[in-house]
């Protein structure tokens, strides 16, 4: 009964910009997530942070690509880092829900919520999905 409650609720309240985000690349499977990703190897002068994640116009141009969960969550290693991630250099937002949202930064650490992992850049890369 609760869970018929949160549908509801959830359709009358509208969604999230990350879930606009999901719907205008197409529905996507619920065992994929969406991913919004910058290069790795481009430097920029100024990083973009969480936030420039969240501006639609960017979104349209990056979410490009989908990886499958199960493969993501392989790819994450929870070796400690001995430098914090960095929340104003970010390449990557994985989107699984608009309450599974990870984020990746230029060196490979990965946030979800108040965690972090390492991610290897190059096999996160190389399992990207091209979206059409």
């Amino acid at each position: 009964m609760k869970l018929i409650f949160l549908l509801i609720a959830f359709t009358f309240l509208g969604i999230s910009s990350d879930t606009d985000a999901i719907k205008e690349k197409q529905t996507i499977a619920s065992s994929e997530a969406l991913v919004c990703f910058i290069d790795f190897r481009i430097e920029f002068i100024v990083g973009k942070t969480e936030k420039d994640f969240q501006n639609q116009k960017l979104l349209r141009s990056i979410c490009k690509y989908s990886i499958d969960k199960e493969e993501f969550l392989h790819l994450l290693s929870s070796k400690i880092s001995t430098e914090p991630y960095s929340s104003g250099d970010v390449r990557a937002k994985v989107i699984f829900s608009s309450e599974m949202v990870y984020f990746i930064d230029r060196r490979g650490l990965v946030r979800y919520g108040d965690k972090e992992f390492f991610i290897d850049k190059a096999k996160f890369t190389a399992s990207l999905k091209k979206r059409g």
